[in-house]
Protein backbone atom coordinates (compact mmCIF):
# COMPACT_ATOMS: atom_id res chain seq x y z
CA UNK A 1 0.00 0.00 0.00
CA UNK A 2 1.24 3.49 -0.82
CA UNK A 3 0.94 6.23 1.75
CA UNK A 4 1.22 9.66 0.18
CA UNK A 5 0.98 12.66 2.50
CA UNK A 6 -1.94 14.94 1.68
CA UNK A 7 -0.06 18.10 2.61
CA UNK A 8 -1.54 20.56 0.13
CA UNK A 9 -5.04 21.80 -0.57
CA UNK A 10 -4.61 20.92 -4.26
CA UNK A 11 -3.90 17.28 -3.35
CA UNK A 12 -7.01 17.13 -1.18
CA UNK A 13 -9.14 18.66 -3.94
CA UNK A 14 -7.77 16.25 -6.56
CA UNK A 15 -8.46 13.26 -4.33
CA UNK A 16 -11.97 14.48 -3.53
CA UNK A 17 -12.67 14.89 -7.25
CA UNK A 18 -11.35 11.39 -7.98
CA UNK A 19 -13.42 9.91 -5.16
CA UNK A 20 -16.52 11.63 -6.54
CA UNK A 21 -15.96 9.82 -9.88
CA UNK A 22 -15.89 6.46 -8.11
CA UNK A 23 -19.18 5.23 -6.73
CA UNK A 24 -17.92 3.78 -3.45
CA UNK A 25 -14.83 2.96 -1.40
CA UNK A 26 -14.82 -0.56 -2.85
CA UNK A 27 -14.41 0.62 -6.46
CA UNK A 28 -11.22 1.44 -8.36
CA UNK A 29 -10.16 4.35 -10.51
CA UNK A 30 -8.62 1.81 -12.89
CA UNK A 31 -11.01 -0.70 -14.41
CA UNK A 32 -10.34 -4.07 -12.73
CA UNK A 33 -11.87 -5.87 -15.72
CA UNK A 34 -9.11 -4.49 -17.98
CA UNK A 35 -5.50 -5.60 -18.19
CA UNK A 36 -2.65 -3.45 -16.96
CA UNK A 37 -1.79 -2.51 -20.55
CA UNK A 38 -5.39 -1.54 -21.26
CA UNK A 39 -5.52 0.62 -18.12
CA UNK A 40 -2.18 2.24 -19.00
CA UNK A 41 -3.47 3.00 -22.49
CA UNK A 42 -6.57 4.52 -20.91
CA UNK A 43 -4.35 6.69 -18.70
CA UNK A 44 -2.39 7.84 -21.75
CA UNK A 45 -5.60 8.72 -23.57
CA UNK A 46 -6.99 10.66 -20.61
CA UNK A 47 -3.73 12.54 -20.15
CA UNK A 48 -3.75 13.40 -23.85
CA UNK A 49 -7.36 14.60 -23.63
CA UNK A 50 -6.42 16.99 -20.84
CA UNK A 51 -3.20 18.10 -22.52
CA UNK A 52 -0.81 16.47 -20.06
CA UNK A 53 1.64 15.50 -22.78
CA UNK A 54 5.19 16.27 -23.76
CA UNK A 55 3.96 18.05 -26.87
CA UNK A 56 1.42 20.26 -25.07
CA UNK A 57 3.06 20.98 -21.71
CA UNK A 58 6.54 19.53 -21.99
CA UNK A 59 5.70 16.92 -19.33
CA UNK A 60 4.64 13.29 -19.15
CA UNK A 61 2.88 11.46 -16.32
CA UNK A 62 6.09 9.55 -15.55
CA UNK A 63 8.06 12.79 -15.66
CA UNK A 64 5.68 14.16 -13.04
CA UNK A 65 6.47 11.08 -10.94
CA UNK A 66 10.17 11.96 -11.20
CA UNK A 67 9.38 15.52 -10.15
CA UNK A 68 7.40 14.29 -7.16
CA UNK A 69 10.28 12.03 -6.10
CA UNK A 70 12.76 14.89 -6.31
CA UNK A 71 10.51 17.30 -4.44
CA UNK A 72 9.82 14.77 -1.65
CA UNK A 73 13.51 13.91 -1.30
CA UNK A 74 14.34 17.58 -0.93
CA UNK A 75 11.59 18.08 1.66
CA UNK A 76 12.75 15.05 3.66
CA UNK A 77 16.55 15.39 3.31
CA UNK A 78 16.77 19.17 3.36
CA UNK A 79 18.89 19.22 0.19
CA UNK A 80 18.17 18.74 -3.50
CA UNK A 81 18.68 15.23 -4.84
CA UNK A 82 21.99 14.37 -6.50
CA UNK A 83 20.41 14.42 -9.97
CA UNK A 84 19.32 18.00 -9.26
CA UNK A 85 22.83 18.95 -8.19
CA UNK A 86 22.17 18.88 -4.45
CA UNK A 87 24.91 18.86 -1.86
CA UNK A 88 25.77 15.59 -0.15
CA UNK A 89 24.08 14.83 3.11
CA UNK A 90 24.91 12.27 5.77
CA UNK A 91 24.13 8.64 5.00
CA UNK A 92 21.40 8.32 7.62
CA UNK A 93 19.49 11.32 6.27
CA UNK A 94 19.95 10.17 2.67
CA UNK A 95 18.92 6.59 3.45
CA UNK A 96 15.86 7.69 5.42
CA UNK A 97 14.69 10.09 2.70
CA UNK A 98 15.27 7.49 -0.02
CA UNK A 99 13.33 4.84 1.91
CA UNK A 100 10.39 7.21 2.40
CA UNK A 101 10.41 8.25 -1.27
CA UNK A 102 10.65 4.60 -2.38
CA UNK A 103 7.65 3.68 -0.24
CA UNK A 104 5.62 6.62 -1.52
CA UNK A 105 6.39 5.53 -5.08
CA UNK A 106 5.20 2.02 -4.27
CA UNK A 107 8.61 0.37 -3.98
CA UNK A 108 10.27 -1.27 -1.01
CA UNK A 109 13.90 -0.95 -2.15
CA UNK A 110 15.83 2.29 -1.90
CA UNK A 111 17.98 1.23 -4.87
CA UNK A 112 14.99 2.02 -7.12
CA UNK A 113 15.28 5.68 -6.15
CA UNK A 114 18.57 6.00 -8.07
CA UNK A 115 16.51 6.18 -11.26
CA UNK A 116 14.60 9.17 -9.84
CA UNK A 117 17.16 10.87 -7.61
CA UNK A 118 20.59 9.82 -8.84
CA UNK A 119 23.21 8.08 -6.74
CA UNK A 120 24.32 9.47 -3.41
CA UNK A 121 28.02 10.04 -2.76
CA UNK A 122 28.06 6.88 -0.60
CA UNK A 123 26.54 4.84 -3.44
CA UNK A 124 29.06 6.22 -5.93
CA UNK A 125 31.98 5.37 -3.65
CA UNK A 126 30.73 1.78 -3.24
CA UNK A 127 30.62 1.40 -7.02
CA UNK A 128 34.11 2.92 -7.33
CA UNK A 129 35.51 0.48 -4.75
CA UNK A 130 34.04 -2.56 -6.51
CA UNK A 131 36.69 -4.60 -8.34
CA UNK A 132 36.28 -4.58 -12.11
CA UNK A 133 34.39 -7.55 -13.52
CA UNK A 134 36.56 -10.07 -15.28
CA UNK A 135 36.25 -9.97 -19.04
CA UNK A 136 34.23 -12.93 -20.35
CA UNK A 137 37.12 -13.92 -22.63
CA UNK A 138 39.56 -13.98 -19.67
CA UNK A 139 37.37 -16.44 -17.74
CA UNK A 140 37.41 -18.96 -20.57
CA UNK A 141 41.08 -18.79 -21.55
CA UNK A 142 43.24 -21.82 -20.91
Amino acid sequence: MRCIPIDMTAKREALDAAKAMVGSDSQFLADPSRTLVQNLNRLANVMKKFGVTHEALGVTPHGLRHEYAGDRYEALAGVASPVRGGASTDSATDDGARLQVAEELGHSRTQVTCAYLGQSAAMRSKVARRPPAADADDRHST
